[in-house]
């Protein structure tokens, strides 16, 4: 694996924690557990966490717009149907993600993935 690839993996995956612990943080702060000086450091840490992501993928995909909302929009899908698993299919998830890594060039001969064309 070349150093670009291992830092593009690195990246995603910052990407991917990053937006799980926004998605959670956002979860968790409305619980009435939590004080109110609390609650308004959530908000700093979702704020820096959002910004942090940002200049990471600015990093690697620069002015791709189109590539951008794509990624976002498939990024936003997986944590959403991840989030809403109970933590007893979570292990079935990560064995169909094993599978896929597996043999990928025969998934991809049968599905299709959609991207969003943006007019401009």
């Amino acid at each position: 694996m070349s150093e670009k690839e291992k830092q593009y993996q690195t990246i995603v995956k910052a990407t991917f924690y990053a937006q799980l612990l926004l998605e959670s943080l956002d979860d968790v702060s409305e619980l009435p557990i939590f004080k109110h000086s609390l609650k308004f450091k959530v908000k700093q840490a979702e704020k820096e966490l959002e910004k942090a992501t940002s200049r990471l993928l600015d990093t690697m995909y620069g002015n791709d717009e189109e590539f951008f909302v794509n990624l976002q929009k498939h990024t936003d899908s997986l944590i959403s149907k991840l989030s809403k698993m109970g933590l007893d299919e979570l292990p079935l998830a990560n064995h169909c993600l094993d599978e896929y890594i597996k043999d990928s060039d025969k998934w991809k001969e049968n599905i299709i993935i959609q991207f969003t064309k943006l007019n401009g």
